[in-house]
């Protein structure tokens, strides 16, 4: 029963390492877009209040994440 219960464990470790890959691309993902619809947004002349409702967070919170990310901002892609 030990060396089951070992395989089970062994499976089981493997399966979250599978997934902690997936959820690592899926974030470097999300945060690409996400810096990418600031960006738009800020050149459609969007208000940082209107930007956060737009995202479900304040507006306090998208202008200070754009402050400290905006750099990266620049180097990603246009959305055509």
């Amino acid at each position: 029963m030990a060396a089951s219960s070992e395989e089970e464990a062994k499976a089981s470790l493997r399966l979250a390492i599978e997934s902690r890959a997936v959820l690592d691309r899926a974030q470097a993902e999300h945060d690409r877009h996400y810096l990418r619809f600031l960006r738009d947004a800020r050149r459609a002349e969007w208000s940082w209040y209107r930007i956060g409702k737009a995202l479900g967070l304040s507006e306090v919170a998208v202008r200070r994440h754009w402050q400290r990310n905006r750099h990266r901002a620049d180097r990603t892609g246009r959305t055509t």
